[in-house]
């Protein structure tokens, strides 16, 4: 799990988030609501916790 301590150095795809690469916010749809972190390069998302239900919008819409 990842905190503002900690957080990711690198997104999936293996592009190094820092300074300008990475937009930090906070993901109020997931249970529980978390800190997200998205790169700039390739748009992958790395949330800080694991969701214990499923998001609060379905994907494909109502």
């Amino acid at each position: 799990m990842y905190t503002d301590r900690n957080p990711p150095s690198s997104c999936p795809n293996g592009h190094r988030l820092g300074p300008y690469k990475v937009l930090v916010g906070w993901d109020n749809l997931r249970r529980p609501p978390c800190r997200s972190w998205t790169c700039r390069t390739c748009w992958a998302v790395v949330y800080a916790a694991e969701p214990v239900q499923p998001p609060a919008i379905h994907p494909r819409g109502l």
